[in-house]
């Protein structure tokens, strides 16, 4: 995450409060200046002293936040959404005012408060990182949801290697809050998801293309036919592998295991013939295939792209 995210919550400088445009009519409510309260839609999380006024005004009065609602017939969660910024953790204020931005930062991007102080010194390790494009090779994927910056999301039918994931993930600080496994129908799939992290905004942008722009690069028909299907399901992006991949043990490691699988050649003799592994890289397009060729070859290891019908395979020969 840069500081052009961030400044647009006031780093490195001073603003005025931030005031909700009916916080003053709910504080005049509660004053009982006025018998009325004119709604407004309200989605922003009130400025700090804005909150402690609401909350402390509501408190005088001994209601509830359900009370307060429904004296105001508004949803119970709107008077929550006003007080939420005193329900941050200390972690979140402390950091907040050493960088000298609104605490509402570490709410709107919804990342857990474990990890602000990982992004303040320096951010998540190499290896991390490494697991993370590793997987990006194979079935994982970013996806941002509700939230502005992705999480990362890995499936695979392998249970064991789904919770041995989870394991080294939070080994080096990435948190996963999503565990879960998938009925029949999704061919007892498991799947886990990690929180949010500012890192992943960057690998986001290295990795994914717009749709759009993909179909307008493309002149392979077959290739171009596969795109559109994607648009037509309502993709709206494409899993692209960057020109400048650099193959390191762990990228290698992850996308073996989630996307690998050992093969051997018909033979005589105890060990059987020749073996090769296969890398089932069938979702990305022939130029991303070829880039992830050429950084293996680079790290001294061949391997050949073989075609199926609809997309490809990397065979690495072993031995």
């Amino acid at each position: 995450m840069g500081q052009s995210s961030l400044s647009s919550y006031g780093a490195g400088e001073v603003e005025e409060p931030f005031l909700p445009s009916n916080a003053d009519k709910l504080i005049d409510y509660l004053d009982g200046e006025s018998d009325e309260y004119e709604q407004a839609k309200l989605y922003e999380h009130p400025h700090r002293d804005v909150s402690e006024q609401i909350r402390k005004k509501r408190l005088s009065k001994g209601m509830t936040q359900a009370e307060l609602a429904e004296s105001l017939s508004i949803g119970g969660d709107r008077v929550s959404r006003w007080e939420r910024a005193l329900n941050l953790p200390r972690e979140y204020q402390e950091v907040a005012e050493e960088l000298d931005i609104d605490p509402r930062w570490f709410e709107d991007e919804r990342c857990r408060s474990g990890n602000h102080s990982n992004f303040v010194e320096g951010g998540l390790p190499d290896r991390a990182i490494d697991m993370i494009e590793g997987g990006l090779l194979g079935d994982g994927s970013l996806s941002k949801n509700d939230s502005h910056v992705p999480s990362y999301g890995q499936v695979s039918t392998d249970r064991e290697y789904v919770s041995w994931l989870k394991q080294h993930f939070e080994q080096d600080g990435i948190s996963v809050h999503n565990l879960r496994e998938r009925d029949k129908k999704w061919r007892n799939t498991h799947s886990l998801r990690t929180r949010c992290y500012p890192e992943f905004e960057e690998l986001e942008e290295r990795w994914y293309d717009d749709i759009d722009d993909v179909l307008d690069e493309l002149d392979d028909k077959d290739e171009i036919e596969r795109i559109r299907k994607r648009k037509e399901q309502g993709h709206q992006r494409v899993k692209r592998v960057p020109d400048n991949l650099e193959m390191t043990p762990e990228k290698l490691l992850h996308l073996h295991l989630g996307d690998g699988s050992l093969q051997r050649e018909e033979g005589t003799g105890r060990g059987g013939g020749r073996p090769w592994v296969t890398l089932y890289v069938n979702g990305f397009l022939r130029d991303d295939i070829e880039n992830i060729a050429d950084s293996l070859a680079e790290q001294g290891i061949e391997t050949a792209i073989h075609k199926n019908k609809d997309d490809y395979t990397l065979n690495v020969l072993c031995g």
